[in-house]
C-alpha cells in the first residue's frame, strides 16, 4: 500500500500569502468602511463629522470632496473584504485601489502646493509597498483556489 495515497493535500490559504501588515490594514479598512456608512447616516440628521483621506477633507464646504472620500473608504473596505475572504478578483481590485490612492495623493499634493503649502503625503510610501507586494503574490494567488 502506498503511504501517499491516503494523504490529503492541504490547499494553501490565500490569506497566508498576505503579510501581517496588509492583514492589519484589511481589518482596519473593513472597520472604517462601516464607520463611513455610519457617517453618511449621521449626515442625514445634519451631524457633520471629521472625515479625511489622502488630504481630501469631507468637512469642507465642497460636496465633491465628501463624495470622493466616502467612495474611497468604500473602495478600501471592499478591497479589504476581498483580500480577507480570498476572492479571485482581490489582487486586481487591490492594484486598482492602490493606483487610485496614488493618483489622489498626487492630486492632493499638487493642490496643496498650488495654495502655497508643500505637503508630502506619506500614504504614497504605503501604497507603493502595497502595490509591489500585491504584484509579487499575484501568481501564487491566482494559482491557489
Amino acid at each position: 500500500m502506498d503511504d501517499f495515497s491516503n494523504s490529503e493535500i492541504t490547499p494553501t490559504k490565500r490569506r497566508s500569502l498576505l503579510p501581517l501588515w496588509i492583514k492589519g490594514f484589511c481589518l482596519l479598512f473593513m472597520s472604517t468602511a462601516f464607520i463611513a456608512i455610519l457617517r453618511m447616516i449621521l449626515l442625514l440628521f445634519d451631524l457633520n463629522t471629521e472625515f479625511e483621506f489622502y488630504g481630501l477633507n469631507a468637512k469642507e464646504n465642497i460636496p465633491i470632496n465628501g463624495i470622493i472620500v466616502f467612495l474611497v473608504f468604500m473602495l478600501h473596505g471592499f478591497t479589504a473584504y476581498s483580500l480577507w475572504f480570498e476572492k479571485d478578483y482581490a489582487i486586481n481590485l487591490g492594484v486598482i485601489n492602490a493606483s487610485i490612492g496614488f493618483i489622489l495623493c498626487l492630486f492632493s499634493m499638487v493642490v496643496s502646493f498650488y495654495y502655497g503649502h508643500l505637503t508630502i503625503r506619506l500614504e504614497i510610501i504605503l501604497l507603493t509597498l502595497f502595490l509591489f507586494k500585491l504584484l509579487k503574490i499575484k501568481p501564487k494567488w491566482n494559482s491557489t483556489s
